[in-house]
């Protein structure tokens, strides 16, 4: 089955600017060879509270995720960091329980682009806590600014 973008979605998407944020993030960082392996949650968790963010870490799951309500939407924005690659995946649910959006970063950009436009991007990786912190700081505002024009479409 192909998927698809919500007609709803894909204004806000094109108005932050997703793609050309998001790209220059995985082309920056790709030490493949030089990733980090193995990642300690508390020190994840201190991250996104010095960035200013309450991710909790599911356990069982393995991914640090947050879930918030905005009218008749639910937005669920989970990250995975295994061995130093990271992965974004948001979903958006309307209340009548209709997926509008669950899918990876990666396959976002995917829809957004045209065939020639788009040799799939990589996930980032970081080396070091302080390259995942920046890869942090630059990603999350792709997210609040992706539920600030939701919000603004809706109201």
């Amino acid at each position: 089955m192909e998927e698809k973008l919500a007609p709803e979605l894909r204004p806000i998407l094109e108005k932050i600017n997703f793609v050309e944020r998001y790209r220059p993030i995985t082309e920056e960082f790709r030490d493949f060879k030089n990733r980090y392996s193995g990642y300690d949650n508390e020190q994840v968790k201190t991250i996104f509270s010095r960035l200013g963010y309450d991710f909790h870490y599911h356990k069982r799951e393995k991914f640090f995720g947050v879930k918030e309500k905005l009218a008749q939407y639910e937005i669920f924005f989970n990250i995975t960091f295994k061995s130093g690659i990271i992965d974004f995946i948001w979903s958006v649910k309307k209340s009548e329980g209709f997926l509008t959006l669950g899918i990876t970063w990666g396959g976002t950009s995917d829809l957004l682009l045209n065939a020639e436009e788009r040799p799939s991007l990589y996930l980032p990786i970081f080396t070091s806590y302080e390259e995942l912190e920046q890869i942090l700081s630059r990603a999350l505002p792709i997210y609040d600014d992706f539920k600030k024009e939701l919000k603004n479409a809706i109201d």
